[in-house]
């Protein structure tokens, strides 16, 4: 786990892995790989352990030839580009037709050289060559007031390409936010707070590995690691991870909606204070366990979790950027929709939209909802 596929290859003997392609394919769904599947460089094991008998190597490796592809220059063109390039063709046909006529003309009608000279000056002349020139000075100053901003222009028509902009994605985590996640408090269900926040901190701090939520309980809980006899490292299709501690049985830390087939049915205090947590735009995780089962995976060494009681939620916050409300309050005067994707909880997402400033009236779409679309 953790490790980078350094080249393209077939799993060999008996092990299982799953594979983080998304610097590949943009996916961040996991995708297991058995005894016989292909793996390509540029991918991270995150969970398993393999062997892998090399196919490709160097340039021919899938990730170089991706690379190779995509550094490839591709000329876009833009509204204004094209609708000067079709004035100009059409200039260019009149042009050619009335200077085939002038021609004829010379030979037919013994028109004299003088006027003949004036008459094709003045065709050729249609052909406006000072429109491209000022097309051209025009995208340069755009290109300098924008770096008079701080922006780099890597293409002139970008400046045209900008300002045809009516709809924005933004994600949540980092964009809106300053990817700055600090622990902010925690609700105990059935045991004591001190015994929640001490079974939290020594979860974070057992795991194999950390993310931004698990340094953020390190950072704010004091706590002691533990010894692990079994784990799900967490990934972002199961949005949840679970560790197994030698005689204590196991604990699992994720989305609650992801784990409630797991545990008893949620009461409405529970979830009243998840909607509160929400709507204060904090992030909130569920943290579940069972004392009486050690393993963590099924016969086919599979991720798999037993029933479980629901030990507490927690909360987390997310400090949003600096000057964040007049970057958005300018793209709404310049008529831009914007459109916030997250994989965070919608009620969450919403909630700071609303603190960075987006209309009140936003429409939350849900994934599960998203999935049982068309397209």
């Amino acid at each position: 786990p953790g490790d980078q596929i350094p080249v393209d290859g077939l799993i060999i003997g008996s092990g299982r892995i799953e594979v983080d392609e998304s610097a590949l394919t943009g996916e961040s769904d996991l995708v297991q790989k058995t005894p016989g599947d292909t793996v390509l460089s540029g991918s991270f094991c995150v969970t398993g352990q393999a062997a892998v008998e090399a196919t490709a190597v160097g340039e021919e490796s899938f990730a170089n030839d991706l690379t190779r592809n995509a550094r490839e220059y591709k000329s876009e063109e833009t509204p204004l580009q094209r609708e000067v390039n079709r004035l100009m063709r059409v200039l260019h046909l009149i042009v050619m037709f009335f200077g085939f006529l002038m021609v004829l003309g010379f030979f037919v009608l013994d028109i004299p050289l003088s006027s003949w000279l004036q008459i094709m000056a003045v065709i050729t002349g249609t052909v406006s060559v000072g429109l491209l020139t000022l097309i051209i000075l025009n995208y340069s100053w755009g290109a300098v007031r924008i770096g008079q901003k701080g922006a780099l222009v890597q293409q002139l028509n970008a400046v045209e390409s900008l300002s045809n902009v009516t709809v924005l994605c933004t994600d949540k985590t980092g964009t809106l936010t300053a990817n700055k996640i600090r622990y902010a408090d925690t609700y105990p269900t059935g045991i004591e707070n001190e015994e929640l926040q001490r079974l939290l901190s020594g979860f974070a701090r057992s795991a194999s590995s950390t993310n931004k939520t698990s340094e953020a309980l390190i950072e704010g809980l004091p706590g002691e690691a533990r010894a692990v006899s079994d784990e799900v490292p967490f990934s972002s299709a199961r949005k949840w991870s679970a560790l197994s501690l030698a005689g204590s049985g196991c604990y699992v830390f994720g989305a609650l909606e992801m784990l409630e087939p797991y545990l008893p049915p949620i009461s409405e205090e529970v979830r009243g204070q998840v909607d509160a947590w929400s709507d204060q735009g904090l992030r909130v995780l569920a943290f579940a366990g069972n004392d009486a089962v050690d393993s963590l995976h099924d016969a086919d060494d599979e991720p798999h979790l037993p029933q479980l009681t629901l030990l507490g939620l927690v909360s987390f916050s997310d400090d949003l950027r600096p000057h964040l409300q007049e970057t958005i309050e300018a793209f709404q005067e310049n008529d831009v929709a914007l459109k916030v994707i997250s994989g965070d909880n919608p009620q969450t997402v919403a909630a700071l939209a609303r603190q960075a400033g987006l209309p009140g009236d936003l429409r939350v779409v849900s994934g599960p909802e998203l999935a049982q679309m068309s397209d």
